[in-house]
This record gives C-alpha cells, sequence and structure tokens, in this order.
C-alpha cells in the first residue's frame, strides 16, 4: 500500500541527493546475502530507509548488515523518531562494531 510508496519515495529522493553530490558511486537495493538486501550502498557505508518497524526489529537488522565486511558504516534513515535511540554502535553475530548514524526526517520525506 502507501507505505511502499513512501518508502519507495523517500529512497528515491535518497538516491537523487547522493548522486547530485557526486561523491561515490550509488548502489540501490544490494544484496549482502540471501536474507539481507540493504537499500542503498556508497563505499563501504550502508544505507537503509525506514517509515515503520519498532526499534528492536530495526536494531536486529542493522546487526545483521554489520555482519557482512562490505560494510563499515550504517546511516539510517527514518521518519520514526524512537529510532533515534540507535544512533552509536551495533555489534554483530561476530562482534564486530559498526557506527550507526541515524537522519531522522521528522515525519517528512526527502
Amino acid at each position: 500500500g502507501s507505505r511502499f510508496y513512501f518508502l519507495t519515495g523517500i529512497g528515491a529522493r535518497l538516491e537523487l541527493a547522493l548522486l547530485n553530490a557526486d561523491l561515490l558511486p550509488v548502489h540501490r537495493e544490494v544484496r549482502l546475502s540471501v536474507r539481507d538486501r540493504i537499500d542503498h550502498v556508497v563505499g563501504r557505508i550502508g544505507i537503509e530507509c525506514k517509515v515503520a518497524g519498532d526499534p528492536d526489529s530495526v536494531r536486529r537488522q542493522m546487526e545483521r548488515y554489520a555482519d557482512h565486511d562490505r560494510i563499515e558504516a550504517l546511516v539510517l534513515v527514518t521518519t520514526r523518531s524512537r529510532h533515534a535511540e540507535l544512533q552509536g554502535y551495533v555489534l554483530s553475530a561476530r562482534g564486530r562494531a559498526v557506527p550507526v548514524a541515524v537522519v531522522y526526517l521528522g515525519g517528512q520525506a526527502l
């Protein structure tokens, strides 16, 4: 429904902003494993867009992403203020600490 289109809108606007920055190649919908597909990868930074989900389930998703050597840092772009608690680091199942930056959009799309 509408959540999918809203997420697509955030992802599309984010991708456009990253492309306009002209820093590094932007890769969309990157398959990290059979289970894990992250919204964007720029260099070795994984970027995930969220408009829903409780912080615990989003943290578990970030921890799975942190398990992949391709990812050295994570950025969570979100419309949910509760996701701000994820700022800092996540620890992967292998014990790998990966920094997480949270970008709160305040309920607004990019």
